[in-house]
């Protein structure tokens, strides 16, 4: 028993890993969006099949009826159900991209690999092209082993390629965590496959789906769900510390125009994503130089450091150019409002002066830009 357990110690850590994070997410008592209750399926499936692969291994060899039913069983499952977590995977990154379950469903929640090897696993009762079980109870690989492999890896790549062809629309770390989910496992996957006997492969799929949930799932304190931008509460921290180091700085207000509209229209997917790209949009052009936030709804506050309205003028023009090179019609016609303030060591205005200043000019070029009433006090 102490000799399977040091065997298998990896697997029954990853599947405890597991397990704490599912605890911690229920404990939470969070509301539960789409994304996370897919993210929870890949979770479940990856402790069962955790759970498969250690007692196929463990009744692996031992030569009686009952562990040779046992040992079928088990590797029949864990071949049926291999393909289940980078399914699930590409339809959460699916539905982080595009927000569209309709869009989920036409493409079967990418269960091609699952349907294919259920077709699979029948003919391996009559031919045995995934495995075969020997009269003393002995497993073998079989000709269309990595079968599962392919499927799976194949549809990981996907999702790097899913990422990298909306990279405009999603948050810059995406890109990162996917990667991750692949390297991670194909390096254990090819050592797993070259030592015949260790149990890697598995457990580091574990290790990535954790690592993927807390940096997608979970939220910081200081930055906004949607964008991945800063927050209000991060902005009032880092503008307070600016002033207590009395640096001189401007405060810009930018509004999206007619984004009730778009909401209204298209619907929230759509504005959504609208949100998503200018925010990554604003990032790009203000660069380093610049902590830039989500206030609220389509509203954005950039802090700038050595700054002008000369300078900040520059950058809404390029904001504007960039806005026009997007093939996606609805984004290239984006049109936003701006407003700014600074604080210099001949003009220390508060916070609230800074915002209450900026907001003013923001809807001036609003009103500039005809968009008109867009709150109660605008005449």
């Amino acid at each position: 028993m102490f000799e399977i357990l040091l065997q298998f110690q990896i697997s029954i850590f990853s599947i405890f890993a597991l397990v704490a994070l599912l605890i911690s997410i229920y404990y939470k008592e969070e509301i539960y969006n789409y994304s996370n209750r897919l993210f929870r399926a890949i979770i479940y499936h990856m402790i069962l099949l955790l759970f498969l692969e250690m007692m196929a291994w463990a009744f692996d060899g031992i030569d009686n009826q009952l562990s040779y039913l046992l040992n079928y069983g088990f590797n029949f499952l864990l071949y049926l159900l291999g393909p289940t977590v980078a399914a699930f995977w590409a339809t959460y990154i699916d539905y982080k991209i595009h927000h569209d379950v309709a869009r989920i469903k036409r493409r079967i929640m990418y269960l091609h690999g699952f349907i294919i090897g259920a077709v699979l696993i029948v003919i391996n009762f009559f031919t045995p092209i995934l495995f075969s079980i020997s009269s003393d109870n002995v497993y073998s690989r079989g000709p269309l082993t990595l079968t599962n492999l392919v499927f799976i890896y194949g549809l990981l790549i996907y999702t790097i390629g899913m990422v990298f062809k909306n990279r405009k629309s999603v948050n810059d770390s995406l890109l990162l965590i996917v990667s991750t989910f692949l390297i991670i496992p194909a390096i254990a996957s090819i050592i797993q496959l070259l030592n015949y006997g260790l149990i890697i492969m598995l457990p580091s799929l574990a290790i990535a789906v954790i690592v993927a949930y807390l940096f997608l799932e979970t939220q910081s304190s200081s930055k906004d769900y949607l964008t991945g931008l800063y927050n209000r509460s991060r902005l009032d921290d880092y503008v307070e510390r600016l002033i207590e180091k009395n640096v001189n700085f401007s405060v810009v207000m930018i509004d999206l125009d007619d984004y009730k509209k778009i909401n209204d229209t298209y619907g929230h997917g759509v504005g959504d994503k609208i949100i998503i790209i200018f925010g990554n949009l604003l990032k790009s052009v203000f660069g380093e130089k610049a902590l830039v936030s989500r206030y609220g709804g389509d509203e954005f506050i950039i802090v700038c450091l050595d700054s002008n309205e000369e300078v900040l003028e520059l950058e809404k023009q390029n904001i504007i150019a960039r806005l026009s090179q997007y093939d996606d019609e609805l984004v290239k016609e984006t049109k936003f409002s701006m407003g700014f303030s600074s604080r210099t060591n001949n003009n220390q205005k508060s916070f609230e002066q800074l915002l209450t200043e900026a907001d003013d000019l923001m809807y001036q070029d609003k009103a500039y830009n005809k968009n008109f009433k867009r709150r109660k006090s605008d005449r």
